[in-house]
Order: C-alpha cells, then structure tokens, then sequence
C-alpha cells in the first residue's frame, strides 16, 4: 500500500490519479531489485564492521603489549644505570 499525504500543495491531480502514478513510478524502478542491492549492501557493511572490529581489537592488545615491554624496558634501564653507578663509585 502506498501511504500519500495531501498538504496545501496543489498539483491539480485527484487523490486516485496521485495514487495511479505513485504506483506506476514504484513499479518502474523495481523495488525487489533495489531491495535485493540493499541487502547486499548490507551484508557488505556488516562484513566491513566485523572486520573494524577485529582490527580495533588486535590494535588494542598491541598497544598493550608494546606498553608492557616499554614498562620492562625502561626498569632494566633503570638497573642497568644503578649497576653503572655502582661500579663507577667502586672504583673510586
């Protein structure tokens, strides 16, 4: 059923030859085609949005790892740097 809505706009046509009309432009632009074109569309976009997500999630347990190692990184510098101090101050 096509829905039509009359405001003030006057197009000189009757409610019925609107409606005609309505349905003749709806049945040339094939909606089960169109249809069918969204639905792909859509399977498409829902493959893009899965795949984001996995890349988000990998992305993020990355920053984490290399955060980790950054951490650990810079304590064996610290040790490393206390080490150098006291074998300088040794051999004093």
């Amino acid at each position: 059923m096509v829905a039509t809505k009359l405001g003030t706009l006057d197009i000189g046509k009757e409610e019925n030859e609107m409606l005609q009309d309505s349905l003749f432009e709806l049945s040339m632009c094939e909606p089960k085609s169109v249809e069918e074109q969204l639905a792909d569309e859509s399977l498409i976009l829902d493959s893009i949005d899965s795949k984001l997500n996995t890349l988000v999630d990998t992305m993020s347990q990355f920053s984490k790892d290399v955060q980790m190692r950054f951490d650990i990184m810079q304590k064996d510098i610290e040790i490393l740097k206390k080490g150098q101090t006291t074998q300088i101050g040794s051999i004093h």
